[in-house]
């Protein structure tokens, strides 16, 4: 798979192990939190083996002001 495909995967299979789909059925919920974790787990294993140095998310950029000299 390419690069683009697995970010968009680790991010749903992220979103849903965090509960992001509620299905009023406590069972249900339950069994799609533990398969996504399945599925991030997998996921990671085999990009990690392909590609060592892949990163699934970039690190948010943290804006800075500049100083202001009175």
């Amino acid at each position: 798979m390419s690069e683009e495909v697995d970010r968009k995967l680790y991010a749903h299979y992220k979103g849903l192990t965090e509960g992001a789909m509620k299905t009023g059925n406590s069972v249900r919920d339950k069994l799609i939190v533990s398969d996504a974790k399945k599925h991030l787990a997998d996921l990671v294993n085999k990009t990690k083996k392909n590609n060592p140095n892949f990163v699934f998310e970039d690190k948010p950029k943290v804006e800075t002001k500049p100083k202001v000299s009175k």
